[in-house]
């Protein structure tokens, strides 16, 4: 939900299916132009949806919850594994979200916790 709460927004149920039981990688981009909703999978590869509204600039709010929504009882939440979540600062592009669903996102690991934790494992 976003756009200051207008009903444009939290109301728009015309994005792309996300499966059940399966591997998916979901993005949203919000543009002041504009919003795309983007479903990723082996599959089906990428589907997308434009909610085609003028959308005000947002900053990230104290209450940021990811894959729950407090509004109308506790039944609006993911039923399933959320990992890697990404927040930009900028509305990213068709080719981008694709590039991610494909390669992930390219980090440094040398010397870092993940980098050494995977030796570790190895001894």
């Amino acid at each position: 939900m976003w756009n200051n709460n207008s009903d444009q927004t939290w109301g728009w149920r015309q994005g792309p299916v996300i499966p059940k039981n399966e591997w998916a990688m979901i993005a949203i981009t919000i543009d002041k132009d504009k919003a795309v909703s983007y479903v990723y999978t082996d599959k089906n590869k990428l589907q997308s949806n434009v909610n085609k509204i003028p959308h005000e600039k947002q900053t990230i709010a104290d209450n940021l919850k990811i894959g729950r929504d407090e509004c109308c009882g506790d039944n609006r939440h993911v039923m399933g594994i959320i990992d890697e979540v990404m927040i930009f600062n900028r509305a990213l592009s068709e080719n981008e979200i694709l590039k991610l669903a494909k390669e992930g996102l390219a980090v440094e690991y040398r010397g870092k916790l993940a980098g050494k934790w995977g030796y570790i494992k190895q001894l």
